[in-house]
């Protein structure tokens, strides 16, 4: 999908214009900034566009276009004289909006328009003209495209262009289509896919505390997860299900933290620099819940818990937990293609059966949920290093503090149970998990001594005197596990006379 803006036509004001030989002498770079007034530096505010006209000597309009700031905040405008009445001159606006991704406006002013400017080509041609747009609007619109170009690239998905509100009189803010359509009379406007940003001091200690700063970049990002969860990964079923307040930390329900725990862990992936959340996922700082309703100890109704385990799913696997590293495309994937029963998934419980590609166990685990699923459906495609161990590890550890390092190792052993003096008998292990070694041990009643490696193994005994009884033991290695198996077999002399004394391998006693 391309971002390019379509340039508008040249005009001309009257036909006795038309008449009049203009020139171009070179062009006027219209450098944009803005101040963030957190920070207090100067920000590019490249991504926006900007629309200008170009005057000749006597005002009379030559020309018109809209032009995409270049990511070094500039844009060009031709430089126009005539032979008759000299140089001309120019003027535009600077629009926070894009073709196909992104529109933030106040509905107060009902406008986009963030800066203006104006200039002479006499003095301006060839030059570089700072112009500085006004903040709010600007860092809105700059950390909303760099989300949205992250979040492409991250999750390999693209949904349509979004409206952002910067709206005065709200107490939080929101994504309209993850609320009942009455619950707010800003969503009215536009439809139910709008992003509503707070554009009101707060009391979380910023001067504007949802434009700005660590904590406002963030709200843009998981604002915007809401957005892309609601139209770019199928639907979120489960929107509309928190209490007001609710808090990463709170223990609420299965549809709330899922809900929310997705739209918290866009926030981590989707802020350029400086997310203020990550280290918190990383730790999983937000389990046990110590605020909420419910059970602080299960994490699947703690969105800051659901959004550690995503989190954990997609970092670098540099954790003694975390063996998974799957790229973000699979959890957009699953995200839009698991079903449980039937349904949409709508509780990271579900989510689960399908990262897992098994149901879970919920003895002692998801109480919340009535009934547990039966089925569970998914068409992502699992990447080469998926391990369902891996994924068991990062549930239990994030969502319930327990460490898990896959099913206990077992072993078993195929046997024959009878032998006769010089005969050869094979025993075959088998163990639940892959990639074990195994040590083969036989007791003849004066304790054990080894007789082979590997699965399977082949030993007899001759030159025995009366009908004996062997215990054969498997030993398995797998990592710091072990496991044992043994069984017995009986080694018949033929009838007493001395035994074979001496007969080939495999041959039996007459």
């Amino acid at each position: 999908m391309k971002d390019e803006l379509p340039k508008l036509p040249m005009t001309s004001t009257s036909s006795s214009y038309q008449n009049t030989e203009s020139k171009i002498t070179g062009v006027t770079t219209i450098q944009v900034k803005y101040m963030n007034e957190i920070t207090q530096t100067l920000e590019l505010l490249s991504g926006a566009r900007v629309s200008y006209t170009v005057y000749d000597g006597l005002g009379r309009e030559r020309s018109s276009s809209t032009e995409v700031v270049d990511d070094n905040g500039n844009v060009t405008i031709p430089c126009y004289s005539d032979d008759i009445h000299g140089s001309g001159s120019y003027s535009g606006t600077i629009h926070v909006q894009d073709n196909y991704r992104l529109r933030v406006y106040h509905p107060q002013t009902g406008s986009d328009v963030v800066g203006s400017f104006s200039g002479e080509f006499a003095t301006d041609c060839g030059q570089q003209i700072p112009v500085q747009a006004s903040f709010k609007m600007s860092h809105v619109f700059k950390r909303m495209s760099q989300t949205i170009s992250k979040s492409r690239s991250f999750f390999q998905e693209q949904r349509g262009k979004i409206d952002v509100h910067i709206e005065w009189d709200v107490d939080n803010s929101f994504y309209c289509g993850s609320l009942p359509p009455f619950i707010s009379p800003w969503c009215s406007d536009g439809g139910d896919d709008v992003i509503v940003i707070k554009d009101r001091p707060g009391a979380d200690g910023y001067p504007d505390s949802h434009i700005g700063g660590p904590y406002g970049d963030f709200v843009v990002a998981h604002e915007y997860g809401h957005a892309m969860h609601a139209k770019a990964l199928g639907g979120n079923v489960a929107s509309g299900e928190c209490p007001s307040p609710h808090y990463l930390d709170g223990a609420h329900n299965l549809q709330c933290a899922f809900s929310e725990g997705f739209a918290n862990y866009h926030g981590a992936v989707g802020v350029k620099n400086g997310n203020i959340y990550v280290n918190d996922f990383e730790q999983n700082e937000f389990y046990p819940a110590v605020r909420g309703g419910g059970d602080p100890d299960d994490g699947s109704i703690i969105e800051g818990a659901v959004a550690a385990f995503l989190w954990d799913l997609t970092d670098p696997s540099n954790e003694s937990h975390d063996g998974a590293d799957y790229p973000g495309s699979y959890v957009a994937d699953i995200i839009k293609t698991c079903k449980t029963d039937g349904s949409r998934a709508n509780g990271v419980d579900h989510l689960i059966a399908c990262f897992q590609r098994q149901i879970p166990s919920y003895s002692g685990y998801f109480d919340t949920r009535s009934s547990s699923p039966s089925s569970f459906s998914e068409s992502a495609t699992e990447p080469g290093s998926w391990n369902r161990t891996d994924v068991k590890a990062l549930c239990r550890k994030n969502l319930y503090g327990e460490n898990y390092d896959g099913p206990p190792l077992t072993v078993s052993v195929s046997d024959p149970v009878n032998l006769d003096e010089g005969e050869q008998g094979t025993w075959t292990a088998s163990t639940n998990l892959s990639g074990a070694s195994y040590t083969w041990f036989a007791d003849e009643g004066a304790g054990w001594f080894q007789i082979g490696t590997g699965s399977s193994v082949t030993w007899g005994k001759d030159f025995i005197s009366s009908t004996i009884t062997v215990d054969i033991k498997v030993e398995a290695v797998k990592g710091s596990e072990t496991a044992s198996a043994q069984t017995s077999v009986i080694i018949n002399n033929n009838d007493g006379g001395g035994g074979c004394n001496g007969v080939t391998p495999n041959q039996i006693c007459p």
